[in-house]
């Protein structure tokens, strides 16, 4: 299976600038010295927003094994969820196929899911000075 695609994923904003949609690409570009971050928030919890994230698109509708990310950070949360077309809300992409919390800056996750857009959903962005931003160096479908 292959990642054609990713973009940033902000239901809940408002305005500009956005979550740094143009720098989405570089989760998928094999280099783990590049990375996109959110913007910086006051709540690692996001405060009024239940979370943002990215969606990966794949080439065609495939069965999602597993799904790897890297970040710069320790203690963030992630919902992820596999569906056949890409939505305009969280509610859209139907229930999570994984989660964790409390994570390293190094998480695998094993899915058994089939469809062509995966949503990386962050709900923590993990321990660090406040404004806090989480960077996702990498991300792997497999």
């Amino acid at each position: 299976m292959t990642a054609i695609g990713v973009t940033a994923f902000d239901p809940e904003g408002t305005g500009s600038p956005g979550e740094h949609d143009d720098l989405a690409f570089l989760v998928l570009d094999g280099d783990r010295e590049t990375s996109w971050p959110t913007e910086r928030y006051v709540r690692r919890d996001l405060g009024v927003k239940s979370g943002v994230g990215l969606v990966v698109e794949l080439a065609e509708i495939s069965t999602v094994h597993s799904i790897t990310i890297e970040t710069d950070a320790t203690g963030w949360a992630v919902e992820i969820a596999v569906a056949d077309t890409a939505g305009r809300s969280r509610a859209d992409y139907g229930r999570a196929v994984a989660e964790g919390s409390g994570l390293t800056s190094r998480a695998e996750f094993e899915i058994d899911a089939s469809g062509r857009f995966a949503l990386i959903w962050f709900t923590d962005l993990g321990e660090g000075e406040l404004p806090v931003r989480i960077r996702v160096r990498e991300i792997t479908v497999r």
